[in-house]
């Protein structure tokens, strides 16, 4: 199963364990790991990604409630019918935004950093 991880770079540390954890279970995982610019260029390359993709795993946390592209992965996900799973760091899912309460209905897990 492939699966695509969405997070803010902020939180690259977690994204990062997160994607020992799936790898150390045999899973493939894709996720942009380096800092890139923004343009054309970059969203091509994330849709590629999103759109390769079996599964969403969306790296929720103050960090990445603020930034575009993780909602922006999010929305195209959606639109393709691919799976997203949240795992929120830090907040809880009365906190979650409007544009993330759609998915909270995906059973989000809660963790501690």
């Amino acid at each position: 199963m492939a699966i695509y991880i969405s997070y803010s770079h902020e939180d690259k540390n977690i994204a990062n364990k997160i994607s020992a954890s799936l790898r150390q279970a045999q899973l493939e995982v894709r996720w942009d790991k380096t800092e890139l610019s923004g343009g054309e260029q970059l969203f091509q390359k994330l849709q590629g990604l999103v759109m390769q993709a079996e599964c969403i795993i969306a790296l929720v946390t103050e960090n990445s409630l603020s930034r575009l592209w993780v909602t922006t992965e999010l929305k195209l996900a959606r639109n393709l019918g691919i799976k997203v799973l949240l795992i929120l760091v830090g907040i809880s899912t009365d906190e979650l935004p409007n544009n993330l309460k759609f998915y909270s209905q995906s059973l989000p897990l809660e963790v501690s950093d």
